[in-house]
């Protein structure tokens, strides 16, 4: 019977052994990628690591394939056609946005566009949590939206609510993750 509860002890301790090693094991993973996130580096590959000239280029390049919706939403708040939330087919009808053909026309026509924060709408900090998921700043990208109003006339608006988030992969959304 004696030797029965020394394996049992011994059984017992290799399982404790065996959990504490794992749960080291997992905190020395969490703080490796975390650190690595908040650094800046893209989870996905840790040998990337973006400028802020190169996140700027994602952001632009973000707004570019929808500029179309954010425009378009900035027109009809300036014009205070509020009514044409409803009918957004009708409202793109009725405004004809002047679209920047790339990214090239976009810095040209807007050199000082952009601006990196630390927070977001509303001046919104990032806070840990957020930092070692990637995110590490909100790039405010004030440009010129051109376009012609229901009567044809050009008119010509600076954007007020464009504020795109990157992550460390470069990943882009509008607002903030």
């Amino acid at each position: 019977m004696k030797g029965f509860y020394r394996f049992l002890i011994f059984l017992i301790r290799l399982v404790l052994f065996s959990f504490l090693l794992l749960i080291t094991i997992v905190v020395i993973m969490f703080l490796y990628f975390s650190i690595n996130d908040y650094l800046g580096f893209c989870n996905n590959n840790y040998d990337v690591r973006y400028s802020i000239s190169e996140r700027q280029d994602f952001a632009v390049e973000y707004y570019l394939k929808k500029q179309y919706i954010y425009d378009y939403y900035e027109i009809r708040d300036y014009e205070e056609d509020l009514g044409s939330i409803i009918d957004f087919e009708e409202f793109r009808n009725s405004y004809k946005l002047i679209e920047y053909k790339g990214k090239d026309d976009f810095y040209k026509t807007n050199p000082e566009c952009c601006s990196l924060g630390s927070g977001g709408l509303e001046g919104r900090q990032f806070g840990f949590w957020e930092r070692i998921n990637g995110t590490h700043g909100v790039f405010n990208i004030k440009h010129k939206i051109r376009y012609y109003d229901n009567h044809g006339e050009y008119k010509e608006i600076v954007s007020k609510n464009s504020y795109f988030a990157v992550n460390n992969c470069g990943d882009s959304d509008y607002g903030s993750f």
